[in-house]
């Protein structure tokens, strides 16, 4: 059985792998596979995904995880500003959320919501109510990284060695916030959200105690 961690991808891939590297620093959690949703822009499809599955590869700094692409048919856009787009992203990330906690193969579920433009943050938060109680992740974290700019972006990686790219994957500042998750089938256990240095995190003001009050009043 794997550990499985859901990540959205937008255009910096560095959220994906610090997520990883950041997880699996942590004891008692071990990400054994990484399942990536994205919109279908050629530029993601060729360019972002591409960077990132060298880092699974031999050589990588992720090498002997599995790397699972799930481009998102029907969504063009991470600012998911049209409803079809929204539509689209919710109704695939629900199904995946169903199929990998109903597998055999998955142990541990775990969520980045970091990935993407903040209206994608928006679309995960509420997948992950919608989907409650029939699906129940085991763990959902923000990644923070301070000074974040256009050189973590596609297409400013592309042109880099692998080597050159690392600072940028996996940002020494780059810090793996906790959020409020009713976490296990017994009842709420809302994890801790750490203070950190930015406490109007959008991240941390979307989720706040919702997946809580979710739980509670779920019927």
């Amino acid at each position: 059985m794997a550990n499985v961690l859901v990540s959205t991808l937008g255009l910096s891939p560095g959220v994906v792998t610090a997520a990883v590297s950041k997880l699996n620093e942590k004891p008692g959690i071990q990400v054994d596979r990484v399942e990536i949703l994205y919109p279908e822009r050629p530029d993601i499809v060729r360019g972002i995904v591409e960077v990132l599955r060298s880092e699974f590869e031999a050589g990588g700094r992720l090498q002997g995880l599995t790397l699972s692409r799930r481009p998102m048919a029907g969504v063009y856009d991470e600012n998911l500003s049209q409803i079809g787009d929204i539509e689209a992203f919710l109704k695939q990330f629900i199904t995946t959320l169903r199929e990998l906690r109903e597998s055999e193969e998955t142990d541990k579920l775990y969520i980045s919501i970091s990935g993407g433009r903040k209206s994608m943050t928006y679309a995960v938060t509420w997948g992950l109510l919608l989907s409650l109680p029939k699906v129940v992740v085991d763990g959902v974290w923000h990644v923070q990284i301070p000074r974040e700019g256009p050189e973590y972006q596609f297409p400013n990686l592309l042109g880099l060695t692998r080597a050159q790219r690392r600072p940028y994957l996996y940002p020494p500042d780059a810090e793996l916030v906790p959020l409020p998750y009713p976490v296990g089938q017994s009842g709420p256990k809302g994890i801790p959200v750490r203070e950190t240095q930015h406490p109007t995190s959008p991240a941390r003001m979307i989720m706040g105690d919702l997946y809580v009050n979710a739980w509670e009043n779920r019927g």
